[in-house]
C-alpha cells in the first residue's frame, strides 16, 4: 500500500502519544474497504451472482457488488436500509481501478459463477453414472458377463438385454434391476448419452477395471444401445480376494 508510487500517502497526518501513526487516505471508503479485506484476507471479494453486501436482494446486476448505505453494527438498521433502493452499487471495474491504484496484481482469472441449471445437470449426470456402475457390479455379481441397456429417444423406459441369458428367473431378476436403477432416467438418458457418452465409457472402463463399454446408436428407432461386459470370471482372482484365500494359506 505505502509503495513509493504512492509517497502523498507515506507521511503520516498525525502521531499520537503512543507513537501510533494515523494516515489521511483520500479515497472512496465504500470501495477502499475491499482493498483492506484484501491485506486482511489476501483475497478481493468479487461479485457474485445473487450476493452482495446489501444483504439479500437477488436482482440485482451480476456485475456489481451492493453498497449498503448504512454503517455501524445496527444489522437491523442495516437490514431495513438493504434494498436496492437503499443501496449503492459498487462496479467491478471500481474495484479493479482501486487495485491498480495500491499495485495489487490482478488476478490471472476471474472466478467463474456456475449457474444453477448446470449445477443441478451435473447432479443428474453423476446419478446416471453411478446407476451405471450399480448395475456393472450387480451383473458381474451375478456371473453374467454382458449386459445391454437401451435408451429411448422417445422418453420410453430404458429396456435390458441380456444376449448370453436364457434363463427366464434371471432375465425377470435383472429386467428388475434395470428399471429399479434407470426409471428416473427415461427422459433424460438418451439426452446424457448423445452428449456424454463417451466420456461416460472412458471414466467407467479407468474406475472399473475389467469393464468394456460399448455405445450404439441405432438410427432408424432413435435409440442408445449401453454395452457393459466383462472378461470371463477369474476364478482364481474370486479365491484370492475372498476370505477363502486366508483359509487356504492357514
Amino acid at each position: 500500500m505505502f509503495s513509493e508510487r504512492n509517497k502523498q500517502m507515506m507521511s503520516p497526518t498525525q502521531i499520537s502519544p503512543s507513537g501510533n501513526k494515523e494516515y489521511f487516505i483520500d479515497r472512496d471508503g465504500h470501495v477502499f474497504r475491499y482493498i483492506l479485506q484484501f491485506y486482511r484476507t489476501g483475497k478481493i471479494p468479487w461479485p457474485d451472482q445473487n450476493n452482495y453486501d446489501g444483504g439479500g436482494v437477488g436482482d440485482l446486476p451480476t456485475n456489481h457488488i451492493g453498497r449498503s448505505l448504512v454503517t455501524g453494527n445496527d444489522n437491523s438498521s442495516a437490514r431495513t436500509l438493504s434494498t436496492a433502493a437503499a443501496s449503492t452499487l459498487i462496479t467491478r471495474q471500481e474495484i479493479e481501478n482501486e487495485m491498480d491504484y495500491f499495485q495489487i496484481p490482478a488476478p490471472t482469472h476471474e472466478p467463474i459463477t456456475i449457474s444453477y441449471p448446470t449445477l443441478a445437470i451435473a447432479k443428474q449426470l453423476d446419478a446416471f453414472i453411478n446407476s451405471l456402475k450399480t448395475c456393472f457390479t450387480s451383473i458381474a455379481q451375478n456371473f453374467i458377463v454382458d449386459i445391454s441397456i437401451m435408451f429411448y429417444e422417445d422418453k420410453r423406459l430404458p429396456q435390458a438385454n441380456l444376449k448370453e441369458v436364457d434363463n427366464e428367473n434371471v432375465k425377470m431378476v435383472i429386467n428388475e434391476l434395470v428399471y429399479k436403477l434407470f426409471h428416473d432416467f427415461a427422459l433424460v438418458g438418451f439426452e446424457i448419452l448423445d452428449r456424454f457418452g463417451q466420456d461416460i465409457g472412458v471414466y467407467l472402463m479407468e474406475t472399473l477395471p475389467g469393464l468394456s463399454w460399448k455405445l450404439t446408436r441405432g438410427y432408424y428407432d432413435r435409440r442408445y444401445f449401453v454395452s457393459l461386459s466383462t472378461t470371463i470370471i477369474d476364478h482364481q482372482g474370486i479365491l484370492d480376494n475372498s476370505c477363502l484365500a486366508k483359509r487356504n494359506n492357514v
